[in-house]
């Protein structure tokens, strides 16, 4: 089964290396990368199993990106991460929707494996 991953986020080298780690540690993925506000939404893939969202990118606030990801994708699992969270980011980002809320400073590899774990077990 292949697993369709979805990472939005304003960090062009965060998207590179998080692609990357996916083809070296889960080749079986598919994973579509959008730098964020510009390729959204009309970049969006027809399907996708899990989201990695961002924040804070630019003018978009992950929550409001999330609210429009239920509703199109209501099976996904979606993770919101922040470089800087707290209580009160934690809380809007479950409120909108998040399965997750994480701290975006893990490693590629982390990213990875949370994937996998959500996915597959």
């Amino acid at each position: 089964m292949t697993m369709k991953v979805v990472i939005l986020d304003d960090d062009a080298f965060l998207l590179v290396n998080v692609k990357d780690a996916f083809r070296i540690n889960a080749p079986d993925c598919e994973v579509t990368t959008l730098r964020m506000p510009h390729a959204y939404p009309e970049n969006l893939p027809e399907e996708a199993d899990i989201f990695f969202v961002d924040n804070r990118m630019g003018e978009l606030k992950g929550p409001e990106v999330i609210r429009q990801l239920r509703v199109k994708y209501p099976e996904a699992q979606i993770v919101m991460w922040s470089s800087q969270l707290d209580e009160k980011t934690r809380r809007e980002g479950l409120e909108a929707g998040a399965d997750r809320v994480e701290d975006k400073r893990m490693s590629s590899s982390q990213i990875v494996e949370l994937a996998t774990k959500l996915l597959w077990t």
